[in-house]
């Protein structure tokens, strides 16, 4: 079944839901080259939230990370609640075991795990995923870029990055009178260097 809207498909037996989007913003993290993956055999389980299909590795603490813009794709997927694994559905295909051709999920599950040599209670259920990408590519043009307010602000880009003072959007009572300090001894030295060069012009004169 496939059903469509504004000529897009928002629903697609095979695959789901469709959620469409424009100019939507990318989220952001700690990013320091590393990626590790949840596996086959890695134990996940529905009652933990939501099961990252991968971690990219990164803090503000190691020295090597860098803030990173990504993609972040959410959606459910089939498990094995008995065994507590991800399982390998088989999709595409002319027999009768093929998800695409029956929407039978244990038999699509059935034949999947069966090839991938790993166990399969024959219980399925829905657990919610996520899986990150990086962005490396789709940058905006020039006249599109970022101001200073965009990351810069309360509720800027940059908002849920923790472990770094980003100034307009984190505030110390401390740093905030330094600044302001350095700010007016900066003034007070513009203006006593003026003066300075005003009266011995004069006298010069």
């Amino acid at each position: 079944m496939v059903v469509k809207k504004d000529g897009h498909v928002v629903y697609h037996g095979k695959k789901g839901d469709f959620t469409y989007g424009a100019d939507i913003p990318p989220e952001y993290m700690w990013f320091n080259g590393k990626v590790t993956y949840t596996t086959l055999n890695d134990r996940v389980d529905k009652e933990d939230g939501v099961t990252p299909i991968n971690h990219f590795g990164g803090s503000p603490d190691d020295g090597k990370s860098r803030i990173w813009p990504v993609k972040v794709f959410r959606g459910m997927q089939p498990y094995d609640p008995v065994n507590k694994r991800l399982v390998v559905p088989h999709t595409a295909g002319k027999d009768d075991t093929a998800y695409w051709e029956n929407f039978d999920w244990e038999k699509a599950i059935t034949t999947g795990m069966k090839s991938a040599d790993l166990p399969f209670s024959g219980k399925v259920d829905f657990i919610k995923t996520q899986m990150s990408w990086p962005i490396t590519h789709m940058v905006a043009p020039a006249e599109n870029a970022l101001a200073c307010e965009d990351c810069h602000s309360k509720d800027g880009r940059l908002q849920h990055i923790e472990g770094v003072y980003i100034p307009g959007r984190d505030s110390s009572v401390w740093l905030d009178k330094l600044g302001w300090g350095l700010a007016l001894l900066s003034l007070i030295g513009v203006l006593v260097h003026g003066a300075l060069r005003f009266f011995t012009r004069r006298k010069e004169g």
